[in-house]
């Protein structure tokens, strides 16, 4: 936001009142994944650099695959997460070749 206003994401709308960017009624507040179907676009905002093709089992179900050389990126759409209680994923980074890789988990509740 500057002094003359916010732009908001989608799925987001401005609120008169607080000024500020909310979320839209009917986000989701939970997402579960296990990549054995086709990528639903409902949860996933955007992917690059990435797919399920040739993907190995980590816990259970397939998983991403990132082996692209470009940046690698998986982005949910916007989830309501005002009330979780937990965020949960697994991870392997690197392999018999190399284990540099850089990660960045972010999220926000506003």
């Amino acid at each position: 936001c500057t002094p003359g206003g916010c732009a908001c994401d989608s799925g987001t709308t401005l609120d008169t009142n607080t000024g500020s960017c909310v979320l839209l009624p009917g986000a989701p507040t939970s997402l579960k994944e296990s990549f054995e179907a086709a990528i639903l676009p409902t949860l996933w905002a955007t992917i690059s650099g990435g797919s399920t093709s040739g993907s190995p089992t980590l816990v259970t179900g397939l998983s991403m695959y990132f082996t692209q050389a470009t940046t690698r990126r998986l982005v949910t759409v916007d989830l309501d997460t005002r009330n979780a209680t937990f965020m949960e994923f697994t991870l392997f980074l690197g392999n018999l070749y190399s284990s540099y890789s850089q990660v960045v988990f972010a999220f926000s509740t506003d």
